[in-house]
């Protein structure tokens, strides 16, 4: 209606695909428009525009430029798959975006952070790395564990990002990757026990502590 008032154009009714509508005019070719949903009502409370700590969010600004443009992209396709995750209504594809997320940014990064993540080994005098993941080496060939290869990266970034909670995380790690290997491989699965929100919870935590981590400028 707005788009109609605006130009004047008579539109066709869209057809809905990909969550993008697509548009037909007459004398013109098809275009794309987004389609949104509105969240259910809530409160919040907000702060005065001149409340606004400016010089901490230039300050994270200027951080976030500063990490390597490899790294950067991982990052924004990390937090693409988990905008994906979190608008989705149905609870599998949910899941499964969520964990393509973590699984994409662990693989994606297990190469600059090995270095780290062995630093930790060394220095851990009480041992509170997940060891038994973090000494299985990746595979020759990925296709044949590909559940060790991921298991491993998960475990070398829990390791150089989060050592205090790299154990807890791992194991909450293999927990979703067998609920998507059973998925995968058509086991009996509940609908409703889907563990989207755990899932969520870990990318988006890993997301925030990939982009806080102190990137050098060659990685």
């Amino acid at each position: 209606a707005v788009i109609g008032a605006e130009t004047g154009l008579s539109l066709d009714v869209p057809v809905v695909t990909n969550n993008r509508a697509m548009v037909f005019v007459a004398g013109r070719a098809p275009f794309m428009l987004p389609t949104m949903t509105a969240m259910g009502a809530s409160v919040s409370v907000g702060q005065r525009w001149d409340a606004l700590k400016t010089e901490q969010v230039a300050e994270r600004i200027d951080a976030l430029a500063m990490i390597p443009p490899r790294i950067r992209g991982r990052i924004s396709k990390a937090f693409r798959w988990l905008t994906l995750s979190e608008r989705d209504e149905d609870s599998l594809r949910s899941f499964l975006f969520a964990f393509v997320g973590l699984e994409g940014l662990s693989q994606g990064l297990m190469r600059e952070l090995r270095p780290a993540a062995t630093a930790q080994l060394r220095a851990a005098a009480d041992h509170n790395v997940p060891v038994d993941d973090l000494i299985w080496p990746q595979p020759a060939d990925e296709s044949r564990e590909p559940h060790r290869s991921a298991l491993f990266s998960f475990a070398v970034l829990a390791t150089a990002l989060s050592p205090q909670t790299s154990v807890e995380d791992v194991d909450r790690f293999r927990a979703l990757q067998r609920d998507r290997q059973r998925i995968a491989h058509g086991k009996d699965h509940a609908l409703e026990t889907f563990p989207v929100g755990e899932c969520q919870v870990l990318l988006r935590r890993y997301i925030n502590l990939v982009s806080n981590y102190q990137w050098s400028a060659s990685g």
